[in-house]
């Protein structure tokens, strides 16, 4: 630690793999910047950052992983029905598949459509689409699980679609905002959406709080949290 002095800066460095150990429900702050040395060019200090995150800051993986994945987005966007979905996990599944994910579509207010730029309409409920699912995302993940392959699902809770506002559990004191007003995203053009402002307290604790709620209620093994 090198002394600060009047108005000075107090810098604290550690070895590489000095990590915290931090317990389940205890939070961790983790440093504002790194600072390494490294040999080589540019390539080599991005490999090095690397390492670096995997030996001191990731979580450790499963030995089997990088995992085989079916993504239904490929074949459907947000055009989704349970039974028809079912019969794609058991030919993933036979086909040696380790996860079967459903990515966009999956919520409450999203249409049945197959076109790509089409995803947003509904954003910000976050509950489940049961006409898609009628028996709800649980039963389905305990049939896919029953089947030998992992759960999972994507999520994007940074954007919302404005026309949410009566049903879903965002304030509009959330959005963020510039000179102009709330800064609003032109894609996809199915419907006006806008960007929760991730710098106020109050929507980090919101996201934490569903995310995990999601995940423990649906034993998600694969989160895909997409920012478009």
């Amino acid at each position: 630690m090198t002394p600060a002095g009047a108005g000075g800066t107090t810098i604290e460095t550690a070895p590489v793999l000095d990590a915290p150990l931090v317990m389940p429900g205890e939070p961790c702050t983790s440093p504002v910047t790194f600072l390494g040395a490294y040999a080589g060019d540019l390539d080599d200090a991005a490999m090095a950052h690397i390492d670096y995150f995997r030996t001191a800051l990731s979580p450790s993986i499963p030995a089997d992983f990088p995992w085989v994945q079916y993504n239904t987005w490929f074949s459907y966007p947000c055009d989704l029905d349970a039974g028809e979905l079912l019969g794609e996990a058991e030919i993933a599944a036979d086909l040696g598949c380790d996860i079967f994910y459903v990515d966009a579509g999956w919520w409450e207010g999203s249409p049945r459509v197959d076109v790509r730029d089409r995803f947003a309409g509904g954003l910000g409920t976050w509950r489940q689409n049961r006409e898609k699912f009628p028996h709800g995302l649980r039963a389905f993940a305990e049939d896919v699980r029953g089947m030998g392959m992992r759960f999972g699902l994507r999520v994007e809770p940074e954007r919302l679609d404005l026309r949410t506002h009566a049903q879903a559990t965002w304030d509009p004191s959330w959005l963020a905002t510039n000179d102009r007003g709330i800064i609003r995203a032109d894609w996809p053009p199915d419907t006006e959406t806008a960007m929760r402002c991730f710098g106020l307290s109050e929507v980090q604790r919101w996201a934490l709080d569903w995310i995990s709620e999601l995940v423990s209620t649906l034993n998600l093994a694969w989160l895909k949290w997409e920012a478009n």
